[in-house]
């Protein structure tokens, strides 16, 4: 059985399916450790958070709140201090919090209950690249009349919209960013300068990567440790870089038998066959944060979800850069990841009006720079960044604005039907590339035919 908030920290719920792949922390969040950041408090902002748009309940609702991240810990404290905000200024509305492991282990646990049994939430962080297979499944409702009652196209123009491209199918809007990440880079400051690099400047592109990291490739020091695996996040924002996204504009399509695939790959295997700069292999996402953090690693791809995790732990070692990846053949280039608010369908409509305003709630300006602040994770809305915890924020951690500026070069995550044998079929043709397995131009090829006969019946 689940275990409840009530008192203690949510536990990882037993999970009763197996999993098709795992999910990326960067969508879901980083490996964190017992050292965070204190959430940041507010004054009266719990009671200030009560005015809301949603009608007033006249009776007690119980709503059950799923949300998923990699590990128990800092984040769960994160989400207690805000639900005991919201059930203060809300006395009728009480969240049983569940945490319910990662997107997909939650994806699965959902999945199960759908065909057999068991309790649904009411309301749910889901995956943003999920958004389809929840609206496939029948599952959760489209949000476009809670948000018209919330001020419509002037609410949602207050969320960058690198961050909607993933809410939206069908031209509706089926859930609302909170939990969201890029991919940045990591260095270790101390051992550019050892190196004779600028400690203040990232690598622009991948003839520079290659550069730094030779010379910082010594000692038992790794240059630079790129993850693959883990839904292949940081792969598919190389593939952006180099000129194509993953996705295309529907759901029943993807790009990948194409030169930037192609090159991405081929780049990977470069770093280790080639240069000696990185380790062969597919690199574990989990893992890069503890190479990092111990100097065996100069440079790191990581989620900015690690970024407060990443700079307490490396405090009193040395000092951390952050910056944008290095730009590929077509420059810059990144996706986003994370996860979304969603309403599930099975809720009664008290629920739903309740679970609205929690959402509200969850999403007002200043409670995202708070969470901004205690995470790492970007806050959505554009109007957090002009409040008070986020510019006292950003005056101690500049560091945090790398991810939202770096919007400007992301593309749409890749979102489709059938989306898990989707990511399977890919993620498995780029773990024989970079094994050596298969050549980059085949991985390419077999993959992107597996994709088009899973999506097969979903043809136009």
């Amino acid at each position: 059985m689940t275990e409840r908030r009530r008192g203690i920290l949510p536990r990882l719920a037993t999970l009763v399916a197996a999993l098709t792949v795992l999910t990326a922390a960067c969508s879901a969040g980083a490996t964190q450790s017992a050292t965070v950041a204190p959430v940041p408090t507010v004054a009266a902002s719990a009671q200030a958070s009560a005015e809301v748009a949603t009608p007033e309940l006249s009776e007690p609702v119980e709503l059950t709140f799923f949300y998923p991240v990699l590990v128990p810990g800092p984040i769960t404290e994160t989400f207690d201090t805000f639900i005991a905000e919201f059930e203060e200024a809300n006395p009728l509305i009480t969240i049983d919090s569940v945490y319910s492991g990662s997107y997909d282990e939650t994806t699965a646990k959902i999945q199960t209950v759908l065909r057999g049994g068991g309790e649904l939430p009411d309301v749910a962080i889901i995956g943003n690249q999920h958004t389809v297979m929840y609206a496939d499944m029948d599952a959760i409702v489209p949000l476009d009349g809670f948000i018209a009652e919330a001020g419509g196209t002037a609410f949602l123009e207050d969320f960058y919209e690198g961050f909607l491209v993933n809410t939206k199918h069908n031209d509706q809007t089926w859930s609302i960013p909170f939990q969201r990440s890029t991919p940045v880079m990591y260095w270790n400051k101390d051992l550019f300068a050892a190196a004779g690099l600028d400690p203040d400047r990232a690598p622009r592109d991948y003839d520079e990567l290659v550069d730094f990291a030779k010379k910082l490739t010594k000692d038992g020091v790794w240059g630079i440790q790129i993850p693959s695996d883990i839904d292949a996040w940081v792969v598919q924002a190389l593939s952006v870089g180099n000129g194509q996204p993953w996705a295309t504009d529907t759901a029943n399509k993807v790009a990948f038998d194409t030169p930037a695939l192609v090159s991405t790959l081929s780049f990977l295997r470069d770093l280790a066959t080639q240069h000696g700069v990185m380790p062969a292999g597919v690199l574990p996402w989990g893992q890069q944060p503890t190479e990092f953090v111990s100097g065996t690693t100069a440079m790191i791809f990581h989620t900015t979800g690690s970024l407060t995790n990443i700079k307490a732990q490396a405090e009193g070692k040395f000092d951390v850069g952050v910056g944008f990846l290095p730009g590929g053949s077509a420059g810059y280039g990144v996706i986003t990841g994370g996860g979304n608010f969603a309403i599930f369908k099975h809720a009664s409509p008290d629920k739903q009006q309740a679970a609205w305003r929690f959402i509200e709630f969850m999403s007002e300006p200043e409670r995202m720079g708070r969470w901004n602040a205690a995470t790492g994770y970007v806050a959505t809305r554009k109007s957090a960044w002009e409040t008070t915890a986020m510019r006292e924020y950003l005056a101690r951690v500049p560091e945090a604005a790398i991810a939202r500026d770096q919007l400007q070069y992301a593309a749409k995550q890749m979102m489709t039907h059938e989306l898990l044998q989707v990511t399977k079929a890919v993620t498995d043709e780029i773990q024989a590339a970079l094994v050596g397995d298969r050549a980059p131009e085949e991985a390419a090829k077999r993959a992107q035919e597996a994709a088009d006969q899973i999506l097969a019946d979903f043809a136009n």
